[in-house]
């Protein structure tokens, strides 16, 4: 299990919950919490690299980037607000290497149902 640490926060927003459990699922390659947290039209600009459109296509670029070996994931901010939400952080692999990222959201409605 890779070692997921967020930062402490006031714990009462919803959207802030959700990516948290959200990303603990993508670290850990839960791929059924993480296909039913997205949308069936999701969309994911990675810069840079390509456009993902689509659930099969997301699903299918997640389990190529789930052959790095992530030793700790460290989320510094989760920002929300309205329908859109950032979070950044860094990745950690076992071999030491590490990437920062900065992701942002956009919501498909304002209410979130919390991953159980």
């Amino acid at each position: 299990m890779v070692n997921v640490s967020v930062k402490p926060d006031c714990g009462n927003a919803p959207k802030k919950l959700f990516l948290r459990d959200y990303y603990v699922a993508l670290a850990n390659h839960d791929l059924n919490i993480v296909l039913e947290s997205v949308a069936d039209e999701v969309h994911w600009d990675r810069v840079g690299k390509q456009n993902i459109k689509g659930k099969a296509e997301f699903e299918r670029v997640l389990e190529e980037l789930w052959d790095r070996n992530l030793e700790a994931v460290t989320i510094d901010n989760i920002i929300t607000h309205g329908n859109v939400a950032s979070v950044n952080g860094t990745l950690t692999e076992v071999q030491g290497a590490t990437y920062g990222f900065c992701d942002v959201y956009a919501f498909t409605s304002c209410i979130v149902n919390l991953l159980e």
